[in-house]
């Protein structure tokens, strides 16, 4: 019989570590909500980006004054970017976790509030391997709370939709990292699955190699499992791994998805089946989604309707 998720029971006085290997030391940490955000009353992060002019303006009608206006606040939001990442730069040598997690938080808002256009992108570019990455995998390594871990993700989920395209080396550099987090069954599930979205985000922006997303599938596919490593693997967790799934599936050739009897998605479908009848309905609707993406896949190989129902539905009722 499995046993509870790790992540739910309380030790003390034990540090994690997991650097040599994927398995960890279980700490006293504080499980995360299933609505926690990286958002709070403390940090409001929902500032729109046109708060700083307080309205958007069309460029046809703009003064010489609300041209002035612009460029001051582009200004503002360029100062306030370099403050985030002077900030994350002292992180490392920070003794209080609540000092880290905010700065973390800072961190965050000011990626994606404030590193606008070229310059910001280039500002952010220039520290990732000097700032953002090092505080990033130290706060994710060390004895950290989840609030920590989870802001860490964040940090690095915003970064790869910064970057951009053709980065591969910031992707595969996450990958050892991000891995590890989620294939540890200590950690908060809410910091598992940011860890996993972090990861699979990188890969589908940052990575030109389709095939090198093969990897993160195989990990979402055996998270996304009733069981990991002999425990119970919380629904959120396994909702937020087939919706990486998913996002990573679009990436991959119709074929390899749902060709014939040994397409990617229909070896997977005893496990979706599973899924569309869990009372979880985040866990529900990420199932839906795969099953549709598979479902359209085969549409778009042109398989008979009557051949891809006799494969599909085989696939289907094994898993009942």
């Amino acid at each position: 019989m499995p046993k509870k998720p790790r992540s739910a029971r309380r030790r003390k006085n034990v540090n994690m570590d997991g650097e040599n290997g994927d398995t960890e030391i279980p700490v006293d940490a504080d499980v995360l909500s299933d609505t926690y955000t990286i958002m709070s009353e403390e940090q409001s992060l929902a500032d729109t980006f046109y708060d700083e002019t307080n309205e958007e303006l069309d460029l046809d009608d703009m003064t010489n004054e609300d041209v002035s206006k612009a460029v001051s606040a582009a200004s503002a939001r360029h100062a306030k970017l370099l403050d985030g990442l002077g900030l994350a730069s002292t992180l490392s040598s920070e003794k209080r976790a609540k000092k880290r997690e905010q700065g973390l938080r800072t961190l965050f808002k000011a990626i994606t509030q404030y590193a606008a256009g070229d310059a910001g992108q280039e500002a952010v570019r220039v520290r990732i391997d000097d700032v953002i990455l090092p505080v990033c995998k130290n706060s994710l390594r060390g004895g950290s709370s989840p609030p920590e871990q989870y802001a860490s993700c964040r940090v690095l989920e915003a970064t790869s939709i910064l970057l951009g395209g053709n980065e591969d080396d910031y992707a595969e550099g996450l990958f050892t990292t991000l891995s590890r987090v989620v294939k540890v069954t200590t950690r908060a599930s809410q910091v598992r699955g940011a860890a996993l979205r972090a990861l699979s985000m990188a890969y589908f922006i940052c990575a030109s190699d389709v095939d090198s997303a093969d990897a993160v599938l195989d990990l979402c596919e055996q998270v996304s499992a009733s069981e990991f490593r002999g425990e119970i693997v919380p629904p959120i967790l396994r909702a937020t791994a087939l919706d990486c799934w998913a996002l990573l599936s679009t990436t991959i050739n119709d074929a390899y998805l749902a060709g014939n009897e040994d397409g990617r998605g229909l070896i997977i479908l005893p496990l979706l089946n599973d899924c569309l009848n869990s009372p979880n309905l985040d866990l529900r609707c990420a199932a839906g989604e795969c099953v549709a993406l598979i479902h359209e896949a085969r549409l778009d190989l042109g398989i008979d309707e009557d051949e891809g129902e006799n494969a599909s539905e085989r696939r289907y009722r094994r898993g009942k």
